[in-house]
């Protein structure tokens, strides 16, 4: 049997540690990979707390991001936009999304085909609680009944499942590297981890979407309102990622309007429209994990008084921060 693997730092230095080997081994760009809606390797769900994060921008989006939203109604005022938005991630084993979060504009500014920023809900979630595992390399390696579930580039842990097949009410959510705990059987409901969408049963959160991936070596799959664009509505018709912190494993995917997602919000790659800056654009870390984010700049010529486009970063840590002119 091996050793019990302690939670902390150790573990995210293993996990991100071969981030950075994946880096230096591999020399194809294409190997670089983006968060988006789908899949391979390995699949990971909600963890074991809840975390709440605030924060505030003030202003009003760019004449891009107001020429592409969608609505039909056209509001003018002249107070100054206030927008907060708080994201909690996880997921509950017996209780799916229990709260939202709210974005709310408290002004609007002219634009064609509707008011920018827009109000946006994201769905948040209870956390969920994985026991602590074991590290092995077979099934052997783990007491009866649990089993090894093997992440790619990593050892594996002992846990109650490795499929979806294995688990008779929901589908199997994953170990958790970081925190050191076993995968575990849910009910398929909001942000519960999964590998197909028979395993969703919560008719608001049906599809089993990708919220973000580094290659093969991690891919968080949760049940989701959406998994593309095309499992939105046409008021809402941009299916982004919902996340605040890449080590809790969880997230969810969520259908917004345009010109709703404050800097600093996740989406997706081409989604600029979603964002009231009307930018989405790159945050990686280390050149590695490539996502997106709402941000300022694309470009040094998207800046004003000689500033230059700082990209955007990801934090192992934590979540994505968008791109800052400075």
């Amino acid at each position: 049997m091996a050793s019990r693997m302690s939670t902390g730092l150790g573990l995210m230095g293993l996990v991100w540690s071969s981030v950075t080997c994946l880096g230096g081994c591999f020399s194809d760009p294409g190997g670089v990979t983006r968060g988006g809606s789908d899949s391979s390797g390995s699949t990971a769900g909600p963890n074991s707390e809840t975390d709440t994060t605030g924060e505030q921008t003030t202003g009003s989006g760019s004449d891009s991001a107001s020429d592409a939203t969608t609505d039909s109604q056209t509001t003018d005022t002249t107070d100054t936009t206030t927008t907060t938005t708080t994201a909690t991630t996880g997921a509950p084993t017996t209780a799916g999304t229990t709260d939202s979060s709210t974005t709310q504009s408290s002004d609007t500014s002219d634009t064609t085909g509707g008011a920018c920023p827009q109000e946006v809900q994201l769905p948040t979630c209870e956390g969920a609680v994985g026991d602590p595992a074991d590290m092995c390399d077979v099934d052997d390696d783990c007491e009866d009944p649990l089993t090894c579930y093997k992440i790619p580039s990593l050892e594996g842990f002992c846990g109650a499942c490795e499929v979806d097949e294995q688990c008779s009410e929901g589908g199997c959510t994953p170990p958790n590297p970081f925190l050191g705990q076993g995968a575990f059987c849910n009910e398929g409901r909001p942000c519960d981890g999964c590998q197909t969408d028979e395993s969703c049963n919560d008719p608001t959160a049906p599809h089993c979407a990708t919220v973000y991936g580094v290659q093969t070596l991690i891919q968080v799959q949760t049940c989701s309102e959406c998994a593309t664009d095309d499992h939105c509505p046409n008021d809402s018709p941009n299916c982004v990622p919902v996340f605040d912190s890449l080590p809790k494993f969880t997230g969810t995917r969520a259908c917004v309007p345009d010109c709703s997602l404050p800097l600093d919000a996740a989406c997706d790659d081409g989604q600029d429209q979603a964002c009231q800056s009307g930018i989405c654009s790159d945050a990686s870390l280390m050149g590695m994990l490539v996502l997106a984010a709402c941000g300022e700049c694309r470009t040094d010529a998207d800046c004003m008084n000689g500033e230059t486009c700082q990209d955007g970063v990801v934090d192992p840590n934590g979540g994505v921060t968008g791109s800052r002119c400075g």
